[in-house]
C-alpha cells in the first residue's frame, strides 16, 4: 500500500521525537506509564517507553485524520494547521461530536508533551489515511508494526484476517439495520467489515447502530476511525472498557446506569476475542470473571483453567436477541479438553450450532503464531432444536466466503476447498472430543483398517520416578565403573532423534556428545548379591541422594528394578507442535515415558516399515491430532488409550508388492530426514499419494462386492 511508508515514517519519527523529551515527563505521568506498560503487554518489549512513544503519535495521528474527516462531513471545526493548539482541537471534537474517539487517555497526555513542530510533522500525512484504499488494514497493519508480536501475544491480541472477518461478517448480518457487537474490537478490523456487510444489504445503515468495547483507548481510536474513513453515518457506540464489566441495564449485575454502555440486546455479535491464557490473570480476577459468568451460563461449574475467550463466550451471548446470530473466532482447543466441556453444553442448550469450521494450518489464519483456531456460527435459540444440522467443515483452502457460507446454508457436503461432514445437534455430547466429528469414522470409510490396538501393541514408556538417576552418560558409566551387564541403551527423549529412524549412528552421536544414552536396567536381586563393586557403589549413591524416595521406587519391591519390557519396534511421540514422528526403532534401546511404546509381535521388519510409512504420512499426522487434544499455541498431545484407537492399515490385507513398495517408501523417508539435499515432505506426498491409491482401490473393491452379496442373502 503506497500510503504506508510514510504514515509509518511519521508515527516512527515523531514516536522517536516524543521519547527524547521524556526526561521532562512529568514523574505523576511516568508512574501512570508503567502500569500502562504492564497492564498492556510492553513490559515484555526491549524499550517500554519508546514503544509507549510510538503508540502516543500513532493515537495523535489517528486522532487528526478522524478530525479531518468530521470537517470534510459538515462539522464546525477549527481547521489544524501550524498555528492551532491540537490538544484544544481533539477537546473541541468531542465536545461538538460526542465520539469517545477523542477522549483523551495517558497516550495523549504523552504525545501533547511534545512541541508543536514536532505534533505538525505527525498529523502530517493524515490524508493518505483519509484518502486509503482500506483504512482498516492500514490502521491494522501500523498497529502491528509497532506493537511487538510478544506484547499483543500476552493480552492475546491478534487481528482478525481479512479472508476470515469476512466470513464472520456475512454470516452474522443479514440485514442494513441489524445492531451489531463487537467485545474485543482492537484494531477495527472485524468491526469494520461488519459495518461493510450491513452496507451490502438493502436498506439505511448507520454506525450508530455498530457496538464495541475494548480494554485498549488506543483500539477505540483505531476502530472508530477505520468504520467512518468508510463513511459511514452518525458516530459508532465505541467504549474505552473491560468487556466483562460490561452489563445490560436490566441485568442484576448492573448496579450504576452511568456505566451503561449497550443499552439493549443485539441483532449479532462478530468476535475474535483476547486468546490469554488463564496464567496471565490474576487469582483474584480470575475468581471474580469466573464467579459473575458461572452466573450468567445458570450456574454452569467452569474450570478455574479456563482461558479468557471461554468467558468472552459466554458473557456475549447475554447481549444477543433471541433468533440473533453469533460468529466466532477462537483456538479450537475448547473442542477437545475438559474446560471446553462447559462450554459445549451452554451452546448446546443455547443455540442452534450451525456450523464449526477448523483451519488446515495456523497460516491460513494468523501468521507465525503458534495457535490453532476455528470458526463458530451460532444462532440464538432458548430451545435449540436436537435435529438442527451442524456442519462440521475442514478448511484445506481458503474460498470465498460466498463459496464457503453456501455449504453452510445448502447443506451439501460436496466442495473442492475442503471436507464438510454433517451431524445432528442432538447428537453432540459436551464431554465428547467434537474434533471427531471432522472425519466420524475412518475405519468404516476404509473397511481395510483396523484401530491399532488390533493391529499392535501400545504401552507407555518406563517410568523411572528418578530420571536423573536412572539414566546415564558415558562418563557416569566410565566413573562408577558399571558394567555392561546392568545397562540397557537408552533413547533420552524425542528430541535425540529427528528423523523416522534410530540407527547405530545415533547412539554413537549421543556418546560424543556426553548424552545420557544408558538406563539402569539390569539390576535385580538383593545389593550384596550383585557382582558388580562398581554398581553396588552406585546404588548406595542412589540411597544417599534419595533416589529410593520417589513414589514409583517406595511401590516398587525392590527400588531400583525399574519395570521390565523389551525395546519397542516403535517410538510415538506424544506432545508435539509440528506433527507427530513414529520412529523405527533399529537400536534396541529402551525408552522413557516421555515417548510412547509401539510393539508389532506379528509382523516381520519389512511389514513394520510398511506400517512406518503409513503411520508417518500426513493422513495420519491429521487423525492423530483429531484423536488427541489440542492446547494453547497448538500444542497437541495424545495419551495411549488415544493412540490405540487410531486406524492404520494390516500388513496381512496388502499384497506383497504393497508392503514392499511402502517398505521403500518409508526408506526413502528415513534417508531424506537425514539429507541436506532432499525434501522430506515430498517423499510424505508420495506416500500420501500411494496410501490413497491403495485405500480408495480396496473401498472401490468392497463397493463392487457388496450388491452381490445382498442378491446372495
Amino acid at each position: 500500500m503506497s500510503e504506508e511508508p510514510p504514515l509509518k515514517d511519521a508515527i516512527s519519527q515523531g514516536g522517536n521525537a516524543i521519547y527524547e523529551q521524556f526526561d521532562a515527563v512529568d514523574s505523576e505521568i511516568l508512574a501512570r506509564l508503567d502500569d500502562w506498560t504492564s497492564y498492556h503487554g510492553l513490559d515484555r518489549t526491549k524499550n517500554p517507553l519508546l514503544t509507549v512513544a510510538h503508540q502516543a503519535a500513532f493515537n495523535v495521528l489517528l486522532k487528526s485524520a478522524l478530525y479531518s474527516h468530521h470537517r470534510l462531513d459538515g462539522y464546525e471545526l477549527t481547521s489544524l494547521n501550524a498555528d492551532t493548539d491540537i490538544r484544544e482541537c481533539f477537546a473541541e471534537a468531542k465536545s461538538t461530536i460526542g465520539s469517545n474517539a477523542f477522549e483523551e487517555c495517558i497516550l495523549d497526555e504523552v504525545a501533547f508533551t511534545a512541541d508543536s513542530n514536532t505534533l505538525q510533522k505527525i498529523i502530517e500525512p493524515r490524508h493518505l489515511l483519509v484518502n486509503a484504499d482500506d483504512p482498516a488494514e492500514t490502521i491494522g497493519w501500523l498497529f502491528e508494526s509497532i506493537i511487538l508480536q510478544d506484547s499483543r501475544r500476552k493480552l492475546g491480541q491478534f487481528r482478525t484476517p481479512d479472508h476470515v472477518a469476512e466470513v464472520l461478517a456475512d454470516w452474522a448480518i443479514t440485514s442494513a439495520d441489524d445492531t451489531v457487537l463487537d467485545p474485543g474490537m482492537g484494531a477495527g478490523a472485524l468491526t469494520a467489515k461488519a459495518y461493510k456487510r450491513k452496507q451490502d444489504h438493502r436498506g439505511k445503515s448507520s454506525v450508530r447502530e455498530m457496538h464495541g468495547v475494548d480494554v485498549n483507548p488506543l483500539a477505540v481510536v483505531m476502530s472508530t476511525t477505520a468504520i467512518k474513513l468508510i463513511n459511514g453515518d452518525g458516530t459508532p457506540n465505541f467504549y474505552h472498557r473491560d468487556f466483562l464489566e460490561i452489563d445490560l441495564p436490566e441485568s442484576k449485575e448492573h448496579i450504576d446506569p452511568s456505566t451503561t454502555s449497550i443499552s439493549e440486546k443485539v441483532d449479532a455479535i462478530v468476535s475474535n476475542p483476547p486468546y490469554s491464557r488463564h496464567h496471565e490473570l490474576s487469582q483474584e480476577d480470575k475468581a471474580w470473571i469466573k464467579k459473575k459468568v458461572q452466573e450468567e451460563a445458570g450456574g454452569l461449574s467452569l474450570s478455574g483453567r479456563s482461558p479468557m475467550f471461554l468467558y468472552f463466550y459466554i458473557h456475549a451471548t447475554q447481549f444477543l436477541k433471541q433468533g440473533g446470530r453469533m460468529a466466532f473466532l477462537t483456538p479450537s482447543e475448547f473442542l477437545e479438553t475438559n474446560y471446553g466441556t462447559p462450554l459445549k453444553e451452554y451452546l448446546l442448550n443455547n443455540f442452534n450450532i450451525n456450523a464449526v469450521i477448523l483451519h488446515d494450518h495456523d497460516s491460513l489464519t494468523f501468521e507465525d503464531v503458534k495457535t490453532t483456531s476455528c470458526i463458530v456460527l451460532l444462532e440464538r435459540d432458548n430451545n435449540p432444536s436436537s435435529e438442527t444440522h451442524t456442519r462440521f467443515v475442514e478448511l484445506n483452502e481458503w474460498p470465498d466466503a460466498d463459496d464457503l457460507l453456501d455449504v453452510i446454508s445448502t447443506g451439501t457436503t460436496d466442495c473442492d476447498f475442503g471436507s464438510v461432514w454433517v451431524t445432528e445437534q442432538g447428537q453432540l455430547e459436551p464431554e465428547e472430543k467434537w474434533t471427531k466429528y471432522f472425519d466420524p469414522d475412518p475405519v468404516t470409510r476404509f473397511p481395510d483398517l483396523k484401530p491399532l490396538r488390533d493391529v499392535g501393541r501400545l504401552k507407555r514408556g518406563i517410568a523411572t520416578g528418578d530420571n536423573d538417576y536412572f539414566c546415564l552418560t558415558d562418563e557416569q558409566v566410565e566413573e562408577w565403573d558399571i558394567e555392561d551387564q546392568y545397562l540397557s541403551p537408552l533413547i533420552r527423549n524425542s528430541t535425540s532423534v529427528e528423523h523416522y529412524d534410530c540407527i547405530d549412528d545415533d547412539f554413537e552421536e549421543w556418546g560424543e556428545v556426553n548424552k545420557e544414552r544408558w538406563l539402569l536396567y539390569h539390576v535385580d536381586g538383593e545389593t550384596s548379591s550383585l557382582g558388580s563393586k562398581g554398581v553396588r557403589e552406585y546404588l548406595k549413591h542412589g540411597l544417599e541422594q534419595g533416589a529410593n524416595e520417589s513414589y514409583l521406587a517406595q511401590s516398587r519391591a525392590v527400588w531400583y528394578r525399574v519395570d521390565r519390557r523389551k525395546p519397542a519396534d516403535v517410538w510415538a511421540t506424544y506432545m508435539t507442535q509440528n506433527g507427530f514422528r513414529f520412529i523405527h526403532n533399529k537400536i534396541d534401546a529402551r525408552n522413557l515415558n516421555n515417548l510412547h511404546s509401539v510393539y508389532f509381535d506379528d509382523y516381520s521388519d519389512r511389514q513394520v516399515r510398511a506400517i512406518c510409512a503409513y503411520l508417518n504420512s500426513n493422513v495420519v499426522d491429521q487423525i492423530v491430532a483429531q484423536s488427541g487434544r489440542t492446547y494453547a499455541q497448538g500444542l497437541q498431545k495424545i495419551e495411549p488409550n488415544e493412540l490405540k484407537e487410531v486406524p492404520v492399515i494390516d500388513p496381512d490385507k496388502l499384497t506383497s508388492g504393497q508392503v514392499s513398495r511402502l517398505a521403500e517408501l518409508f526408506d526413502r523417508l528415513c534417508i531424506a530426514a537425514r539429507a541436506d539435499d532432499e525434501d522430506e515432505d515430498e517423499v510424505r506426498t508420495v506416500i500420501d499419494g500411494y496410501l490413497s491409491k491403495i485405500l480408495n482401490s480396496h473401498q472401490e473393491e468392497a463397493s463392487r462386492l457388496q450388491p452381490s452379496v445382498e442378491r446372495i442373502q
